[in-house]
């Protein structure tokens, strides 16, 4: 077995689930570059607005979960706001609150999603730099993106829904 079919085993997606996974990979894999889909660079991230959706969210390898983006605006260039929630591969919701999303500019230098929970001090608020994001030229949904958690941990968001 390769990495990444242990992975899927592991986290028990669904059958659909693996099934989106795997087309998305194929079609990457038939059209590169030509799919009209883009990859950004940490310093080629000039919105965040593609954000709303749900994602496949394995900062913990050996239990990941989704992430949805929801009520997603954009009250500056290229910032996303809105609501998130953190659920279980089974749909248990574990954890719901705001987000921001920020994209790369000069005075920063890099873009980044902060998750805020509710009620406010339940958590800290947690942080994660975007280190590249790929997106789809036609709709400007983004559909993964390589992240860095507070702890220097990489790992990929992959959307799992089409853009809300």
């Amino acid at each position: 077995m390769s990495a990444p079919e242990d992975l899927i085993r592991a986290s028990k997606l669904d059958k659909t689930q693996v099934e989106q996974l795997r087309g998305s990979y194929q079609k990457a894999l038939e059209t590169p570059g030509a799919a009209g889909d883009t990859w950004h660079g940490f310093n080629d991230i000039q919105t965040m607005a593609g954000l709303g959706g749900q994602f496949l969210w394995p900062e913990n390898p050996q239990a990941p979960v989704t992430v949805s983006f929801t009520n997603v605006t954009s009250p500056q260039q290229g910032v996303a706001i809105g609501n998130y929630t953190l659920a279980t591969l089974a749909g248990v919701t574990q954890e719901q609150g705001n987000f921001i999303a920020i994209p790369n500019n000069p005075a920063i230098g890099y873009a980044s999603i902060a998750l805020t929970p509710t009620p406010q001090g339940a958590n800290e608020v947690r942080g994660y730099l975007v280190q590249g994001m790929l997106t789809d030229d036609s709709n400007g949904a983004i559909i993964n993106m390589l992240l860095e958690n507070g702890s220097n941990q990489e790992f990929f968001a992959v959307r799992m829904s089409p853009p809300a």
